[in-house]
């Protein structure tokens, strides 16, 4: 998909779940991005889940292991999935320190070939 949409928060809210359903696919339709009800309502239900996990999610202590945490040293590479450069400035761990029991190493190597 990759395009924002001129979805309307207010517009959204006002209508019941298969109003909203319809009002997105029509949204989508508009920017030329062609699913199916089915298919919409599929990838909502998903995301959904992911939200309600992430939401409920709390991490545990990672008793006896060792930790050798690589990461690139270009922040934001992924766009918005890792941490920025604040944070990153902040916690140069993105938070492994603070499940970590054992010893942790953090690798930030110029260059990752793959």
């Amino acid at each position: 998909m990759g395009q924002n949409l001129k979805i309307s928060p207010k517009i959204l809210q006002s209508l019941d779940g298969d109003e909203q359903l319809s009002y997105l696919l029509e949204q989508l339709q508009k920017s030329r991005q062609m699913l199916s009800q089915t298919e919409l309502k599929r990838i909502l239900e998903v995301y959904k889940a992911n939200t309600e996990a992430s939401a409920g999610y709390l991490p545990q202590k990672i008793d006896s292991i060792p930790i050798n945490f690589f990461r690139a040293s270009d922040v934001g590479a992924l766009g918005n999935y890792l941490p920025n450069q604040a944070m990153t400035l902040e916690d140069p761990t993105w938070g492994w320190s603070q499940i970590a029991t054992q010893s942790l190493e953090c690798h930030i190597p110029e260059t990752i070939s793959l």
